[in-house]
């Protein structure tokens, strides 16, 4: 019975248990070999074993790339780089394969994120691409070039995100065991992502064909797709700002000498765009304001927030009355607002228990996802007050909650709407 192929092969497992790792499923593979979840025994934490078994193994140069790679990764120290723990050979069936036991990063590929869940908005996109970013101007700054910069090299998790493989990495400065082994007008790298020189010939680019790769990512993060045109980029990203689109065609320049001249350069231009250059100025949008301590949101009579400030055909990206980053799309499908939202502000003295609970958020008619939830009491259910935003209601109530405890006989209330039980 043959082993199922998410699992190691029983050779694999015998082998690597004598070097102190006990191997799990695999989790990644390529043409170069396959990586595996492991455990290293005596300290009991979980690891990555990348083994050098594909059918890219078979020849001379790959394996040189092989045994080149934890090289790259041990001159690099960056919290976005996985670092190496050990390398090895292993005597599997009369024949020597090399291993490399590495950091184990937890997360999603961005390839799969953006194949499940499609293009981000600008802020997330952003935040996406700041660690890679980050991650290269480290390697960059030990003359060392990835050449493979794409969505399949990215893990995301909740903390950051991750670049991986330096597989086809060269380092430009000689170092025994480091230096280029791309022969001139070799073609390597993902096409859709590879710059323009690289394309024509591998083995003459810089730092820059990194920074290029980078772009196209940052782009296909805002348009759902790696095609960029620079003549069709005002349409393909006409939910973003011109400033982040001119970063974008500076990164993704033709010419080389017209890109950033480093990874901080690209990095220190995304950090100048602030919240309301990300988006779209001067197209009249229903627009959101999420403050709920706004002064020009929905306030009943006594002071409870009764739902946000939203306003039609409104150019400005901010709010005029709070200065906080108008909503104008959904987050998830980048669907515009929709008149439905009008509900949110329409939270006024209701008796149905049903009525009310609806006329408190609101989702995206195209996806479903949640645009705004009018906050309650967890405790009463109420309404609240600013000065309840914000804080635990459920272990100290809201402004009724305590209303109601110094005051227990209901025909003390007013008939106004503090009688409202939301």
């Amino acid at each position: 019975m043959s082993t199922p192929r998410s699992q190691p092969p029983a050779e694999y497992v015998a082998a690597l248990a004598k070097y102190g790792f006990e191997l799990h499923e695999l989790i990644g593979q390529g043409a170069a070999g396959s990586v595996f979840r492991a455990t290293q025994t005596r300290l009991k934490r979980s690891v990555a074993v990348k083994i050098f078994d594909g059918r890219g193994a078979r020849t001379a140069e790959n394996r040189r790339r092989f045994d080149r790679e934890h090289l790259l990764l041990a001159k690099t120290e960056h919290p976005a780089i996985p670092y190496v723990l050990t390398t090895g050979t292993l005597q599997l069936k009369g024949e020597s394969v090399h291993y490399i036991a590495m950091q184990l990063i937890q997360g999603t590929r961005l390839s799969n994120i953006l194949e499940h869940h499609g293009r981000m908005d600008a802020t997330k996109a952003i935040n996406t691409i700041q660690p890679i970013l980050s991650a290269l101007a480290c390697a960059h700054r030990e003359n060392i070039i990835h050449r493979d910069i794409a969505p399949d090299n990215i893990i995301v998790n909740n903390q950051s995100a991750y670049l991986i493989d330096f597989s086809i990495g060269i380092c430009t400065e000689y170092e025994p065991g480091l230096t280029r082994l791309t022969h001139p007008g070799e073609k390597l790298g993902k096409q859709d992502y590879a710059s323009p020189e690289q394309r024509e010939d591998s083995s003459t680019v810089d730092i820059r064909t990194d920074l290029y790769s980078a772009g196209i990512v940052l782009f296909e993060l805002l348009a759902g797709h790696p095609r960029l045109r620079i003549d069709y980029i005002n349409q393909d990203l006409n939910h973003t700002s011109t400033e982040l689109r001119e970063i974008i065609k500076k990164a993704c320049a033709t010419n080389r000498n017209d890109r950033f001249s480093s990874a901080d350069a690209f990095s220190d231009a995304l950090k100048q765009l602030t919240g309301a250059n990300l988006t779209v100025a001067g197209t009249p949008m229903r627009s959101l304001c999420p403050n709920t301590i706004c002064g020009q949101a929905n306030w009943s009579y006594h002071g409870y927030f009764r739902g946000p400030r939203i306003e039609d055909e409104c150019i400005n990206p901010r709010c005029d009355g709070c200065g906080t980053i108008f909503i104008k799309k959904c987050q998830k499908c980048h669907t515009s607002l929709s008149v439905n939202l009008k509900k949110l502000t329409t939270n006024q003295q209701k008796t149905n228990h049903d009525s009310m609970h609806e006329s408190l958020q609101a989702h995206c008619i195209a996806c479903g996802e949640l645009i705004f939830k009018t906050p309650t009491c967890n405790k009463c259910g109420s309404l609240l007050k600013k000065e309840d935003m914000g804080q635990d209601t459920l272990a100290t109530g809201c402004a009724k909650c305590r209303r109601h405890e110094a005051n227990r006989s209901p025909t003390n209330t007013p008939p106004d709407d503090e009688m409202i039980p939301f």
